[in-house]
């Protein structure tokens, strides 16, 4: 599980279904990246095409979900309406 990539989906996302600019993307990178308290963006090839087809963001939420059960965060639940 990579949550950086993770992350990269979740802005990917935001853009195409939710209209957020490409400065919003800095900011929201940024602040994604200090929730799960990771020290850089993801660096590698992105092929995130697919995300244009998804209609809700569950697959994506389900990787941040599989995330914090990996690193044994409590109130998972709570974290991820947070983030929405």
């Amino acid at each position: 599980m990579d949550i950086k990539l993770t992350i990269e989906k979740l802005l990917r996302y935001a853009g195409v279904h939710l209209s957020m600019s490409a400065l919003d993307e800095v900011y929201f990178r940024n602040v994604l990246l200090n929730r799960f308290k990771v020290d850089s963006p993801y660096e590698g090839e992105l092929n995130l095409d697919y995300i244009n087809d998804l209609k809700v963001p569950d697959t994506l939420l389900d990787e941040v979900k599989e995330y914090y059960l990996s690193i044994n965060e409590e109130n998972i639940e709570l974290k991820l309406i947070e983030l929405m």
